[in-house]
Parts: C-alpha cells; structure tokens; sequence
C-alpha cells in the first residue's frame, strides 16, 4: 500500500500551542500556564506586523507585506519570521520526546507516518524538528537538495540519520536553510576577484538561535556570506509566481511533482487553497491529476465548502473532505489517510 503525501498549510500549526499549555500545565501541576509566543495565522499579521487591524487598511495583509517591500521596509517580515522561530523555541520542545508531554497528537502524528513526504507552504521548522527525533530526517538531504550541514564536535554516531526516509519540502523556504548562488575567481594577473554564478546553487543549514533544537546537527562551516533570515524565504505577498523561480523553490516544486504524480492520496492539512494564490499550488494538483488514483483529503474547519470548489476546477481528482482541526482529526485516528 502506498504512503499518502501530506500537504502542509497555516492550520496544520494552530492547534500546537495549546497542546503545549496543556503539556505545561500537566507537568507543571499549576494553573493555566500562558507563555508569549504561538505559531500566527493569516487572521493575526495585521497587528502583529503592522500594529493594526486589518480593516484599517483598504488591502489585504498580503498587499500590506508587498508595500512594506516596495517601500524597503523590511521590519514586517522580520517580525513575522522572528514571531515563527519564537515559536519553533518555546512550543517544539514541550512536544517533542523528553518534553513535558510526549502524548499529544502531533507527536503521534508523525510516529506514525515518519517515513512519509511532506509538502509544506509554512516556514517554520515544527515538521523536521518531529521527523528529526523520530530517526528519518536530517539536514543534509531532508529538505529535498543536497544541503551543507555541520555536526557537533564529538556527537555520537547513534544520534545521526545516515539517509533521511522522510522529507520536508518547504514550497515558500524554510527559515533555517538560504541559497548561495555565486563563487569567486580571479583573473590570471589581476589581484581583484569577481563573483561568478555556480553551476550548482550551495543550499546552507543555518538554524540559528533554534540550533540546539536540531542536535547533533549545527550550521555548516561558514565558507559563503551571511543571509539574512527575511532574505530567505518567499515573502507572503499576492504574486509569488515571480520569486517562486528561485533556485530553492525550483528543485522542491519539482521534487513534489514528482511525489504527488506517483502517489495515490494527498492529504492536505490546514491550507486553504486561496484562488489567489494559484501559482503555489495549480501545478501540484495538476501534477497529483496525472496519478491512476487521483484522491485529495482535505483536514480544516471548512473542507466541505473548500472541496467543492477545487473539484470543479479539479474534476480528475476524487475528494473527500473532514471538517476538522487537526487534533481533532488526529484525536479521530487520522480518518481518510489510508
């Protein structure tokens, strides 16, 4: 039996902060345990990039991102990013094996399906960090590209995956990983060395302050300059078309093609198929179309309505729709992933 392909969106993360307050609150024996950070959603980036509601501005959020950009404004997006490695820090750990909780549906989540694929439009690093402590996952090839990776001084070998089983494509980039696209040559009889593009694009794991997170793997030697973390990643504006030519989201757009056009079910949690944002994902249903047994499950509070709506435009494709967070889902036995 084939393993289905999880596509991974926004909601797939809404339900991690509460599972990790209920962790807290049980290991801890103590009231309702608030910590400042959780995974944001679309309905939240107004206040939290901007200072503002969203209906005190004419466009969306995603129009307000692409002005800030326009106006060389990068301090929006740093606040998004930085909001999601907050995240990563104080939520994973409590999650993860050896947290305050280790029975909690994302863990038994990726237990179980820990040698699937997984397609992502988030940029956080929650699904690498499970898949990392469950032995399938690494750096060096989990994210889809053969990727530059340090390990920790004298780390024990038993810690190390030699070949990742699972992989996480990160559709948008991945906060932790940036491209380095040039090499530098000199000229014979010249003393000035000039930047020329590499022929193979260097993919660079850097984690930063979220590096002990992923133990025994660290940033690779430094050998090319410093990215910055908000030049990493496509931004969330309204035309991505253009920025999706990237060198990174080429290779993993592509490498999902080919997973959904040989899988038999893509499961699809928490993402919401925007119409306005087609050109993230037209190609990869196209591409699951081609597959003998096309069938698409949708997991969020509105899959029938969403289903409905791609089938028209997706009518090769059989789908079926929960209306379900994904605890819920997942509390359910994961219904229509196998």
């Amino acid at each position: 039996m084939k393993t289905p392909v999880f596509l991974l969106g926004a909601g797939f993360d809404r339900d991690a902060r509460q599972c990790a307050v209920r962790a807290t609150v049980a290991h801890m024996d103590i009231g309702p345990c608030k910590f400042g950070c959780d995974y944001p959603l679309a309905d939240g980036l107004a206040r939290l990039c901007f200072g503002e509601e969203p209906s005190s501005h004419s466009g969306t959020v995603e129009e307000m991102f692409a002005e800030a950009i326009a106006g060389n404004d990068r301090e929006p997006l740093k606040k998004l990013y930085k909001a999601l490695m907050k995240a990563d820090n104080y939520i994973v750990p409590r999650l993860l094996p050896g947290g305050d909780n280790q029975d909690n549906p994302y863990a038994t989540f990726f237990q179980r399906f820990r040698e699937c694929q997984f397609l992502t439009f988030n940029y956080d690093s929650l699904a690498e960090l499970f898949l990392l402590h469950s032995g399938t996952w690494r750096p060096q090839d989990g994210y889809g590209v053969a990727v530059e990776a340090g390990l920790v001084p004298a780390a024990d070998s038993a810690c190390q995956c030699r070949r990742s089983k699972a992989r996480v494509l990160h559709l948008h980039g991945c906060l932790c990983l940036y491209t380095w696209g040039w090499d530098t040559e000199r000229r014979p009889g010249s003393d000035v060395q000039r930047l020329v593009p590499r022929q193979t694009p260097l993919y660079v794991f850097d984690p930063g302050a979220i590096a002990y997170l992923f133990s025994p793997y660290t940033r690779a030697p430094q050998r090319t300059p410093y990215i910055q973390v908000e030049d990493r990643v496509v931004p969330p504006v309204p035309n991505k078309a253009t920025v999706l030519e990237q060198s990174f989201t080429e290779a993993v757009h592509d490498l999902a093609k080919g997973f959904l056009e040989s899988c038999s079910r893509l499961v699809a949690i928490g993402y919401s198929f925007n119409q306005l944002d087609r050109a993230s994902y037209e190609h990869l249903l196209d591409a699951l179309s081609q597959s003998r047994e096309a069938l698409a499950v949708v997991v969020c509070p509105d899959a029938a309505a969403l289903t409905r709506r791609l089938a028209k435009n997706y009518p090769r494709i059989h789908w079926e729709a929960y209306d379900d967070t994904f605890e819920r889902w997942a509390n359910a036995s994961f219904p229509g992933s196998a």
